[in-house]
């Protein structure tokens, strides 16, 4: 979306398209996953886009997708513990996904927020070994590092971090994590570890 002349126009015909595709037919499992992104991602809905989610695996119990893209939602949500049984569930559904360091960044975040430290390093440390350039692994092993104690790893994670995005700052980022100490925790890990205002 950042490279879109009118992203907001894109997001709503996003919008449309998918609840057109729903509306379409509603025993389509991909269309309500789609729907979930779109709310969930695009627009922030997190509880609609959660609930979609949960309608496409009442579908289709084995929709590897679902679970993977329902546990990334719940981390953001602050729900730890379904988010960590949801994306453990896709992984064993497609344990060969191309895409699977989306799941182990899922884990890492989950388990940062549970202050698991240790167990969220590595997984991060999984997620950016399988992709090298995925700022959100780099950003999870920064943070991780610096709570399990190892600034110097951590700094190195803040670097390659800036490497990749060079104008993100503490300001910049991303991610919305809806628990406020959750949210806390991962910005002050950032911080000591050397990501700017």
């Amino acid at each position: 979306m950042a490279f879109a002349g009118d992203p907001e126009k894109l997001k709503d015909e996003a919008l449309q398209e998918a609840r057109e595709a729903v509306r379409l037919d509603r025993h389509d499992e991909y269309s309500l996953w789609a729907l979930g992104m779109v709310l969930g991602t695009l627009f922030g809905q997190l509880d609609d886009g959660l609930a979609a989610y949960r309608q496409a695996l009442d579908i289709n119990p084995n929709f590897f997708l679902a679970y993977g893209s329902l546990g990334t939602k719940l981390a953001f949500a602050g729900q730890a513990d379904e988010s960590i049984e949801n994306t453990m569930i896709c992984m064993r559904l497609n344990p060969r996904d191309p895409s699977i360091f989306f799941r182990y960044s899922s884990l890492s975040l989950a388990h940062f927020l549970r202050k698991s430290f240790e167990e969220a390093r590595a997984w991060a440390d999984r997620a950016v070994a399988r992709k090298p350039d995925w700022w959100l692994g780099h950003a999870l092993l920064a943070a991780s590092r610096e709570r399990t104690g190892d600034h110097a790893a951590a700094t190195t994670a803040v670097s390659r971090l800036v490497a990749l995005f060079p104008s993100l700052t503490l300001t910049t980022f991303p991610i919305d994590i809806r628990d406020q100490d959750g949210r806390e925790l991962l910005r002050s890990s950032l911080r000591a570890a050397g990501l700017p205002e």
